[in-house]
């Protein structure tokens, strides 16, 4: 295995009270579906980096960020990093709708992990 893919595969165990938690960096398909059985996920994407690091929803992302070392500041656009959730993953793929724009999401690494819907208001 290459040093690219074991980083790929990555995986981290954070406790949270008396809970852990998995934090999945860019994960495949089969990780995904693992994690839509525990119901809604939340996510940061580190673009520098090209991870994405995703997670159940019961964890929160200020404390996912702090294991991470990712800068984060609540209700604040925090650059290079984009922070979300979502509560439906359909073929291994995060449903991400978004209205005015994906900005960010259509760079074509993390069209691996979204599948974005754009709508507009009419």
């Amino acid at each position: 295995m290459k040093l690219k893919e074991l980083l790929e595969e990555w995986k981290a165990t954070i406790k949270y009270f008396k809970w852990s938690y998995d934090i999945f960096v860019n994960p495949d398909s089969k990780e995904m579906r693992e994690l839509k059985k525990e119901g809604d996920v939340r996510w940061i994407i580190d673009f520098k980096k090209k991870n994405i690091y995703v997670f159940s929803s019961e964890l929160v992302h200020d404390l996912a960020a702090e294991e991470l070392g990712i800068p984060y500041n609540f209700n604040q656009e925090v650059k290079g990093y984009n922070f979300g959730g979502a509560s439906d993953i359909e073929n291994g793929k995060i449903i991400y709708t978004v209205s005015g724009g994906a900005k960010g999401f259509k760079q074509k690494w993390l069209q691996k992990y979204f599948k974005v819907i754009e709508w507009k208001f009419r």
